[in-house]
């Protein structure tokens, strides 16, 4: 499905329940924690993954920073992509490491 957003659009909270992941086919997005900007997002890259592998609720709030076009993808698609596709689940596991790797630096550069 794909949706339409304004600037400023909060598309995803975090501590919510989740049932989709997202592309961004235009536009950006900034994802946050606690109020602190952990990423830029631009066409090509996607969010909300992770809640579908681990079922837990959103980690982060996802909010659009410009006029953004979102493909929206349900748990049971992105399911079926992940059983199905080897190359999508290898290209899935660059972008976790690279987040928990990008995630790791950050908090270690905070903590001193």
């Amino acid at each position: 499905v794909s949706l339409a957003h304004e600037s400023d659009t909060v598309v995803c909270e975090e501590g919510s329940d989740s049932d989709s992941m997202f592309l961004v086919r235009s536009g950006s997005v900034e994802v946050s924690k606690n109020g602190v900007t952990l990423a830029k997002l631009e066409a090509g890259d996607y969010f909300g993954e992770m809640s579908l592998i681990t079922g837990a609720p959103r980690n982060a709030t996802v909010t659009t920073r410009s006029k953004a076009e979102l493909i929206e993808i349900s748990a049971q698609v992105f399911h079926v992509i992940i059983a199905r596709s080897p190359q999508a689940t290898r290209n899935l596991l660059s972008t976790l490491d690279e987040r928990l790797r990008r995630s790791t630096m950050w908090t270690s550069c905070n903590a001193k």
